[in-house]
């Protein structure tokens, strides 16, 4: 199964697999856009459980925002 979502939708259930990307609108507010992606870390890497069948799971994150190109080194 495949569920394609916002992360707001995404509250509630888990996954052995969550790939997130991470893009804005240009009109959107610099305050606006930080707890966004604050809220997007959080529920995404949150929501990713244990395959039952096989103990494993992946997060894959595409970044778009160049003011988060550093966050790379946190996942080494």
């Amino acid at each position: 199964k495949l569920k394609v979502c916002s992360y707001q939708s995404y509250k509630g259930w888990q996954t052995p697999n969550i790939i997130l990307v991470l893009d804005a609108a240009d009109d959107e507010a610099v305050e606006e856009h930080f707890k966004r992606f604050n809220d997007c870390i959080f529920i995404s890497m949150s929501r990713v459980k244990l395959n039952s069948s096989t103990g494993q799971y992946s997060f894959i994150c595409f970044n778009y925002l160049t003011e988060y190109n550093d966050l790379e080194k946190v996942f080494e």
